[in-house]
């Protein structure tokens, strides 16, 4: 009776301290996804407000960041005319580009240009500026795993370049 009282608390006792490990795994994954990300967050509040500031924009719809080369951030949204427009601004956001939406090809379309072109499954967009004109820069992976980054022309939809295997 005993040794099965003694047994059955140190079952518990394990199972509380299992359940404490697992807690504390739980938080500390959290807290470090929370900072993970932060960056991320701050570059798209910066973003905002850089687009409030010069683009006009009221209300945003969808925050892009690419880091290939040098990092970019898009915002897109309406302006005080109710259009809508891409806000695309460089990592420091000084150099801020105005693009109406409807002078373009759309984020899907992008994203469907890219995953036919090569046959693989799209897993990251977004627009950015390459020789001072607008292009969607679509990341992909192949079946084999490999990494493919295709740039598209904002306006004519075209594929301007494609760089494989990464």
């Amino acid at each position: 009776m005993r040794k099965e009282r003694i047994r059955r608390r140190k079952l518990i006792h394990g199972l509380e301290l299992a359940l404490l490990i697992l807690l504390l795994l739980i938080i500390i994954t959290s807290v470090i996804l929370h900072l993970a990300r932060r960056p991320l967050t701050q570059a798209e509040k910066t973003s905002q407000a850089v687009a409030q500031r010069y683009a006009k924009i009221d209300k945003s719809d969808h925050f892009f960041a690419v880091n290939v080369g040098r990092p970019t951030y898009t915002i897109a949204g309406r302006n005080q005319q109710k259009q809508p427009i891409y806000a695309i601004m460089s990592n420091n956001w000084h150099a801020v580009q105005i693009v109406r939406q409807a002078s373009g090809i759309s984020a899907t379309q992008a994203s469907q240009i890219a995953s036919h072109r090569t046959a693989a499954t799209v897993t990251n967009l977004g627009l950015t500026v390459e020789q001072n004109k607008p292009v969607w820069l679509v990341s992909t992976r192949n079946r084999q795993g490999a990494h493919q980054y295709v740039y598209i022309n904002f306006s004519k939809g075209k594929v301007t370049k494609v760089i494989k295997n990464l």
